[in-house]
């Protein structure tokens, strides 16, 4: 005898099925927007905490470029200026061994500011006297580096020189009397006095 063939009309299975194949769809796509969204957030962090290094290794360098300022501005330093021009650095670089980074001076270490930290390093560049310890062109390498959260770090290096700039002096009038015709010299009778209270405004830039 032949068995009746029956045929299957309940559907509720291939529903069940099609409703975890859904769910599998969209917890992937979530999973991935996920993993998208923290991607982007660490990068953020990431750029965040490398833009406070780097500003921070700019403050190193100011920092740094402001104490020199002040040195610069000593009657002695100023004096050095008048006559060749340039400033001489050789206050800076006291201790250092040869015109390298590793063979320069630590100025600053470690300094702390808003969690983060720099040091400051200085050197005399390759100016041909054989004297890592002695400047005779008036340039100066000056280095911050600076260390923040989660290993970052950032390091500016610059040349720098100096020059002095200052309001007119008024009242002051540099070879009077010279000129054709005339029988005073071509020099001024004394030397400037930079510590007098017309110089009171002088000012002293520092560039790299």
């Amino acid at each position: 005898m032949k068995k009746p063939i029956e045929t299957l009309s309940d559907q509720r299975g291939f529903a069940i099925f099609g409703a975890i194949l859904i769910l599998a769809l969209v917890t992937v796509i979530g999973v991935a927007a996920i993993a998208t969204s923290t991607s982007e957030r660490r990068t953020a962090t990431n750029f965040l905490i490398y833009e406070r290094v780097f500003y921070t290794a700019e403050a190193g360098l100011e920092h740094a470029k402001e104490a020199f300022k002040n040195t610069l501005r000593t009657p002695a330093q100023l004096s050095i200026m008048a006559i060749a021009g340039r400033p001489n650095w050789s206050f800076a670089l006291v201790g250092a061994t040869d015109t390298s980074f590793a063979g320069g001076v630590t100025w600053i270490a470690n300094q702390p500011i808003d969690g983060n930290n720099y040091t400051i390093t200085v050197w005399d560049n390759d100016d041909g006297d054989a004297n890592p310890a002695v400047d005779s062109d008036g340039l100066l390498f000056i280095r911050s580096d600076a260390n923040g959260p989660r290993n970052a770090n950032c390091s500016i290096e610059t040349l720098v020189t100096a020059t002095a700039t200052s309001n007119p002096i008024a009242g002051y009038n540099a070879q009077e009397g010279g000129g054709s015709g005339k029988n005073y010299t071509s020099n001024d009778a004394t030397s400037i006095n930079f510590t007098a209270p017309g110089f009171a405004g002088r000012r002293m830039n520092v560039g790299g």
